[in-house]
Formats: C-alpha cells, structure tokens, sequence
C-alpha cells in the first residue's frame, strides 16, 4: 500500500491498523488488498487528501477494511465510478458489502463474512 501513496510523489501521512491475523482467507486478503489499493487512489487523486488512515479489524463474524481521509469529500448522491463499482462486485462475489459515509470524514468501509466458505453459501 506504500508503493500506491508514493505513486503521487508527494507527502501523505498513512496510518495502518490491523488486527487480523488469519491466513487462510486468501480470497478476503485480496478483496481487502485491491479494496484499500482503490481507496487510497481515490482518496489521493480525487480527494487531495494528505493523510490515509487504514483500519482493518477481524472478528470471528467478519473482516472489515475502513479507509479514511482528509481529502475533500465528494458530492452527494455519490457518483460511482469504475474504481468504487469494482470494489462493489469484488466484495460482493465473497459475500461482503461495501459502504461509504462522508461524516465525519469520506469513508469507504468493506465489510467480509469471515466465515469459512461464507461467500458459497450466501449465493446459494
């Protein structure tokens, strides 16, 4: 995620909060990756923002990804465009959500079922 805010070859404070250590969610681990990835490009290209703060949490009913920043936050109803309708079908092929608020700062929040094998028998 480093290499995504350096792209922008100017200063941006990022802050990571993890507490997930579970490694045999491959397909979580990537939503969570390319759904952050996504954010932080949009927060710096879109928004201007100057700090990214990263929070991903686990709990035995699902994984959550919150992206936060001090960027200028969009105009409501929220226009999505090729970057946030991926992040939607990515998330929604493993049984997630994705959500978005921009009180008190634009947040892109994507919501996993951590179950094993949730994403089978949700669409089932």
């Amino acid at each position: 995620m480093h290499a995504v805010v350096h792209e922008f070859n100017r200063p941006v404070t990022t802050a990571y909060h993890a507490g997930w250590n579970h490694k045999d969610k491959v397909g979580i681990e990537v939503v969570i990756y390319q759904n952050a990835q996504e954010s932080i490009t949009n927060a710096l290209r879109h928004g201007g923002a100057t700090a990214v703060d990263i929070h991903v949490s686990y709990d035995p009913e699902e994984v959550v990804l919150e992206v936060s920043s001090n960027g200028s936050k969009p105009e409501l109803p929220l226009q999505r465009g090729i970057g946030l309708r991926g992040m939607e079908e990515r998330t929604k092929m493993i049984g997630g959500r994705v959500e978005w608020t921009a009180e008190p700062r634009f947040t892109v929040r994507t919501a996993i079922p951590a179950a094993k094998n949730a994403s089978r028998s949700s669409s089932r």
